[in-house]
């Protein structure tokens, strides 16, 4: 009996490696972000061209957020904090001009985002500082102290 005739052989799979799927995705995001760019069409979404670039460093004592949102509105920004969470949320306000000779047409486009990282660290949430000049937002962290830790002496019974 053949192991294909009588159900025994298993259908032949394929085995992705995590780097072959991670860079087909790369090279979708790619080809995709190279369609919008050339084909700039009002009706098509543009989300990798307008969307926040946030980086993140720190000190010793500090963590340090900074969040480049050139078309956000600081009114309407929202920054949330809770122990090793923070969410950042908005919208990005966009205009397109169409201008033909007879009249001037401006269309305003909104899109709104939200992200959330977690720190590396707990931080002191009441004595989080932000500010926001030229299109970027800088938040300050302070990390909180974790407990120090203590070395103890097991004694073993023999």
């Amino acid at each position: 009996m053949r192991p294909h005739e009588g159900g025994h052989a298993m259908p032949h799979l394929i085995v992705w490696k995590d780097e072959e799927i991670t860079k087909m995705r790369r090279d979708m995001d790619r080809l995709m972000s190279r369609f919008r760019d050339d084909l700039d069409v009002f009706f098509l979404p543009r989300p990798a061209r307008r969307a926040p670039r946030f980086q993140l460093s720190e000190t010793e004592d500090t963590v340090i957020m900074r969040a480049k949102l050139p078309d956000v509105d600081p009114h309407v920004l929202s920054v949330k904090v809770s122990d090793d969470i923070v969410t950042i949320a908005g919208t990005v306000e966009e205009r397109v001009n169409d201008t033909p000779e007879a009249y001037r047409h401006v269309i305003r486009r909104e899109t709104s985002f939200t992200r959330s990282f977690q720190l590396p660290c707990h931080i002191r949430v009441d004595d989080v500082e932000a500010t926001f000049k030229n299109g970027t937002l800088w938040l300050s962290l302070p990390k909180r102290r974790s407990e120090q830790f203590r070395n103890v002496e097991i004694a073993i019974e023999e």
